[in-house]
């Protein structure tokens, strides 16, 4: 069961962190890059 609680965990992680990471850029820069998670001036 605990293995199972772990398993739930690090998949709820692994869909959360990157909408977080492409979420957190400033004003006039957009996510791009592998898996969005670097930053880029808006053309």
């Amino acid at each position: 069961m605990t293995q199972f609680i772990a398993l739930f965990v690090a998949a709820i992680a692994l869909v959360v962190l990157p909408t977080i990471a492409a979420a957190d850029c400033p004003k006039g820069y957009a996510p791009c890059g592998e898996r969005n998670q670097l930053c880029c001036p808006r053309k």
